[in-house]
């Protein structure tokens, strides 16, 4: 924007010319800091009128430089956008849409049952859901899945694309990580698992999603934890 200034000499500038308009070195549209494309209508009785009730001194260029700006938004149709506690996809009030909470929510949840096999063989069988509270889906995602005692892996089914392996460093617990699975937005990924109990005691699986926390998620607390306690006699 090319910026033209004038000097007039001998002729000082009166306090009616500079309630007329903006400062000469002053756009009175958008400057060349804003962000939008499209230059903003101004009213320009507001804008006038705005300007005198600044009372700035003819000399201080400061005061109509921040006087300018001020009632160039205060008499444009300049739409502020607000997204501040909007859901994900609502409208930030301009004809834009908000995106700030457009994040996945991972929430396992898990049940579990008892079984006698035989003489002395005990099993635990149980369902795993890693659901997605979140308006957007989750992917990559992790699982932990281990036991605090004793325990062996007997079969495992898994869904949405998860990959699962026994990991180093938990024997004789069983631990078990699945990975790069795919979870839609409001729905679940659900795993099966079934295991050897040779412990008697309380046989505690835990489940944890995004143990590494690598996934932003609308919630960071405490619900991406799942524990469930099988009673071995």
């Amino acid at each position: 924007m090319k910026i033209v200034r004038t000097l007039i000499l001998g002729l000082p500038l009166g306090a009616a010319a500079c309630s007329a308009a903006p400062p000469v070195d002053e756009p009175a549209g958008p400057s060349d800091e804003s962000t939008g494309t499209v230059e903003q209508p101004v009213d320009k009785a507001c804008f006038d009128q705005c300007v005198a009730g600044c009372a700035c001194d003819p000399f201080d260029r400061l005061c109509q430089r921040s006087c300018s700006r001020m009632c160039f938004v205060q008499c444009s149709f300049l739409c502020l956008p607000f997204c501040g506690g909007v859901a994900c996809g609502g409208s930030d009030g301009c004809g834009g849409t908000c995106t700030n909470n457009c994040l996945p929510d991972l929430a396992p949840s898990l049940t579990g049952t008892l079984q006698l096999v035989g003489f002395n063989a005990k099993r635990g069988v149980y369902t795993i859901r890693i659901r997605n509270l979140g308006p957007v889906a989750a992917s990559n995602v992790k699982i932990l899945v281990q036991t605090n005692l004793a325990a062996g892996l007997l079969s495992l089914t898994p869904s949405n694309g998860f990959a699962c392996y026994l990991p180093s460093g938990f024997f004789p617990r069983l631990g078990l990580e699945c990975v790069g699975g795919s979870v839609p937005a409001n729905s679940e990924a659900v795993i099966q698992l079934t295991t050897s109990l040779s412990v008697s005691g309380a046989n505690v699986l835990s489940v944890i999603a995004d143990p590494d926390n690598t996934i932003q998620e609308l919630f960071e607390g405490g619900d991406n934890q799942a524990n469930m306690t099988l009673f071995v006699p």
